[in-house]
């Protein structure tokens, strides 16, 4: 029983204390993909460019407090996401929460792609394109 208050402890401990940007999951939280014969593609060509795609998956800032669900089924479908140029940007987010974002209320996130096609790309000089589905987005001040 000691022993188990001392792991409980350092758990409260680390979660109190990580750093800012980290994701932090204070409760249950299921994230799951199913792309039965699909293609989830993902790109960057150029100089400085950056594509980001996150399926079913939280990033930095988002901390999770209250039961989680986020799924991403996929069938016979493509999901792609390209970036190309000189500083573009593209981020897709499929059943997500992306940037400073709190969970406190339980929630469910799903995105069903049956014989579809999801893209997001972003081309040319300086340009960008934001795509989310199903997910919380608090883009970064």
């Amino acid at each position: 029983m000691k022993r188990l208050a001392i792991i409980a402890a350092a758990f409260a401990t680390t979660a109190a204390f990580a750093a800012p940007g980290e994701v932090q999951i204070n409760a249950p939280s299921i994230q799951g993909v199913a792309a039965i014969q699909s293609s989830i593609t993902n790109k960057a060509a150029g100089f400085m460019v950056k594509a980001q795609q996150n399926v079913s998956t939280n990033t930095a800032g988002v901390e999770i407090n209250s039961p989680s669900i986020q799924l991403t089924i996929a069938n016979d479908s493509s999901l792609s996401n390209e970036a190309s140029g000189f500083l573009s940007t593209a981020k897709q987010n499929l059943a997500t929460n992306d940037g400073n974002v709190t969970v406190d209320a339980p929630q469910l996130q799903v995105v069903y792609a049956n014989g579809s096609n999801i893209a997001n790309e972003s081309l040319g000089f300086m340009t960008e394109a934001v795509q989310n589905l199903a997910n919380n987005y608090a883009p970064a001040p």
